[in-house]
């Protein structure tokens, strides 16, 4: 009877379903956590992608409304600006100004005397070795008309790219103002110098009066000698300057 039992096959067979029903739940488990993991990651990248969309977005708000004039420069052309900028340079849109290289909206030379192409080069190096630069420039508008701008200049590194962002400030009504100061410090000193010639001229003339009067009063000594003392202290006020 113990033989029979051993060599029963239809218990031998029900062993291997039973196993095989094991391996198979095993599997089914192994794939329902993969795919729990997978719907965990699944769900996690697209609130990253949310997440990226809504700081693009804040970003572009944030650069298009920026009152100061902005604008991104890669390999040495202006691939991007803000509204501040078309505004600034009186053009109609963006297209009518970028891929343009900085002295494209620049006159041919600068106020050092320098090509305003070598200059930008330079300048656009020297942000990129430096990681900043600062400086002033004269671009031209539209209408060609030249103005002063206070420039920045900061590089950074995006998507494997090297960009540069740049922002400008007119110095236009800064320039006027500085000018007109120094119109007026010029103006006062004229006066000032006209004012000590006029004084000076004054005085030589009361000393000649003083000459005068101690020549009719030799006879009085006193007198004679307080207008010697006069004429001392008037010509020490005319080498006063």
């Amino acid at each position: 009877m113990k033989k029979q039992e051993k060599g029963n096959p239809l218990k031998k067979r029900k062993e291997k379903i039973s196993i095989s029903e094991r391996k198979a739940e095993m599997k089914s488990h192994a794939l329902k956590d993969q795919l729990s993991t997978l719907k965990k990651e699944n769900k996690q990248l697209k609130n990253a992608h949310l997440t990226k969309k809504e700081s693009e977005s804040k970003y572009r708000s944030l650069f298009e409304m920026s009152g100061d004039a902005i604008l991104v420069i890669e390999n040495e052309i202006f691939v991007d600006c803000n509204r501040a900028v078309v505004k600034m340079l009186g053009y109609k849109n963006k297209k009518e100004l970028l891929n343009t290289h900085p002295s494209e909206l620049s006159p041919l030379k600068q106020p050092d005397g320098r090509l305003s192409f070598e200059k930008a080069e330079e300048m656009m190096s020297l942000a990129i070795k430096n990681g900043s630069n600062h400086f002033e420039w004269i671009h031209k508008k539209s209408n060609n008309e030249e103005f002063p701008v206070e420039v920045w200049l900061y590089s950074l590194k995006h998507s494997g790219k090297i960009l540069i962002n740049c922002i400008w400030r007119d110095l236009t009504e800064k320039k006027k103002a500085e000018n007109l100061i120094l119109k007026n410090i010029t103006e006062k000193e004229i006066l000032l110098k006209e004012i000590h010639h006029r004084v000076k001229n004054n005085m030589q003339i009361i000393c000649s009066l003083l000459n005068l009067q101690s020549f009719y009063c030799k006879a009085n000594i006193e007198l004679n000698r307080w207008l010697r003392s006069m004429k001392c202290f008037i010509r020490l006020m005319i080498c006063l300057k």
